[in-house]
Parts: structure tokens; C-alpha cells; sequence
């Protein structure tokens, strides 16, 4: 559990390299623009941050509310204050839009709201989408908080209809690792879900730099007419359509 921005920065280079076991401190350090010993003296207290610099990383590190607001009071406790009721409450709700974008099983327990006969409990959906009870319950009330989804008197939910919008106060890092958890599960189904249940496809192609925005709007476009044809029908099941389009080659221009 992260305590003070010491933490937060060990942790942040805790989860990189557990996704790239060859990512170093020094590659760390080059992503915040500070030299590998400066991070690592702040890691281990023999610097302080300076508030130029803790707004400078606070810009990199792309974290939740909640890890910014512990980063800057844990780098300045006498610059802040007590927040009020209210202040909390937009904190609460900030905190919950961040962690609703990051996990992925929010948008998937949105969809379980269509199917027939579903349960708003914690154990049905934990069941069902292969989470912890604890990461079921916790969804829904947040789900709840954020009014995207209703409970109905014979013990069901559904989603309220409340258009799913982002404001700019949220930051890009939980879209990244909302996308970083999908690729992990797809690594997962590839090995567990039978050829006949999925699909899984790439290519690989030399391109027209000049039109990689027309490819963007088609993929856009190819996966909203998915979505309008599939979504007809009695729903038994949640489906997660991902699509990945990168460069493997690295520019030269």
C-alpha cells in the first residue's frame, strides 16, 4: 500500500517491470526526464521533491486522484489543507470515474445489466466475470455512486442509460490501463476459450502514413455496426471486441 510519493514512485516502477521484466530504473527515470541517480535518490530519501519537480512528475505519472492528491501531501504537508465535505465529495467522485475508466470489469458488468434473470449481488458476479467477490461488491456501489447502473426491486440491475462520458480532469493513464488489462485477458482467453468461441486475427502491412487517420474512422466505424448487429436479440453473454492498430517499426521522420 502506497503511504508517501516515495511509494507511489517505487510502485510505479514495480508495475513496469512486472510488465517488462527488462525495464530498468534508468529507463524509469528517462520516462520522468530525471537522471537514474536523481529518481533514485528520491526513492530512497536522500532527496526531497521541490514543487517544480513534484508537478513535472505529477504530469508523467498520469495517476488517480487519490495517488496525487497522497503524492503532493505527502511531498508538502504544510502547504495543504483540510478539505471540506464537499471538496471530499468531488474527490470521491474523481477517484471513482479514474478507477470506473481503469478496470476493466465495470464496462463488463454495464453489459451483464442486459442479460435476463441477472442478480445484483457481489457472488453472481464475481461467478460470472471470474472476479473477487470483493471487486464485485466494490463495482457496484461505485457503479452506483456514479449513477450508471440501478437496482430493480426483484433484485436485478440495469444500466441507467446516462451517457458514459470523461471529463479532462481524468487522466489518460486509466484508458492505458484499462487497454493493458484487456491485452492481459486476451493472452489468457487465447489459451482457455475454444477456437470456435473467439477470434483472434493480425496483419501486418507496410502503409501510407497519410491515411492512418481514414484507418482510425473505419475501425471506429467497422466496430460501432459490430456492436448495432450483435446486440439484437435475447443477450446470454458478455463479449469484449479489442482492436489494436501500432506501428512495429520505429519512426525515422
Amino acid at each position: 500500500m502506497n503511504h508517501t510519493y516515495r511509494d507511489i514512485l517505487s510502485s510505479e516502477l514495480l508495475t513496469r517491470k512486472q510488465s517488462n521484466p527488462r525495464f530498468s530504473l534508468r529507463a524509469f527515470a528517462k520516462q520522468l526526464d530525471l537522471s537514474a541517480s536523481h529518481l533514485s535518490s528520491l526513492i530512497i530519501g536522500k532527496r526531497n521533491l521541490t514543487t517544480q519537480q513534484a508537478h513535472k512528475l505529477l504530469n508523467k505519472l498520469e495517476l488517480s486522484p487519490a495517488d496525487k492528491s497522497l503524492f503532493l501531501s505527502s511531498a508538502f504537508p504544510h502547504l495543504l489543507e483540510t478539505p471540506t465535505v464537499q471538496e471530499r465529495q468531488t474527490q470521491l467522485i474523481a477517484e471513482d470515474k479514474f478507477t470506473f475508466l481503469a478496470e476493466w470489469y465495470h464496462f463488463a458488468i454495464l453489459s451483464l445489466g442486459d442479460i435476463s434473470l441477472n442478480k445484483a449481488t457481489p457472488a453472481w458476479i464475481s461467478e460470472r466475470l471470474g472476479i473477487s467477490e470483493l471487486q464485485a461488491r466494490d463495482a457496484l456501489k461505485r457503479l452506483q455512486r456514479l449513477d450508471l447502473i440501478s437496482i430493480k426491486s426483484d433484485g436485478s440491475f440495469k444500466q441507467t442509460g446516462n451517457p458514459l462520458t470523461t471529463t479532462d480532469d481524468i487522466p489518460s493513464g486509466a484508458i492505458k490501463a484499462y487497454h493493458r488489462s484487456m491485452i492481459d485477458i486476451a493472452k489468457t482467453k487465447l489459451d482457455t476459450v475454444p477456437v470456435e468461441e473467439r477470434e483472434f486475427g493480425a496483419v501486418t502491412l507496410a502503409i501510407n502514413p497519410a491515411k492512418i487517420g481514414k484507418a482510425k474512422k473505419m475501425i471506429r466505424e467497422f466496430q460501432n455496426q459490430l456492436c448495432q448487429e450483435l446486440e439484437v436479440g435475447k443477450k446470454k453473454t458478455v463479449y469484449t471486441l479489442s482492436v489494436q492498430f501500432f506501428p512495429v517499426t520505429d519512426s525515422k521522420e
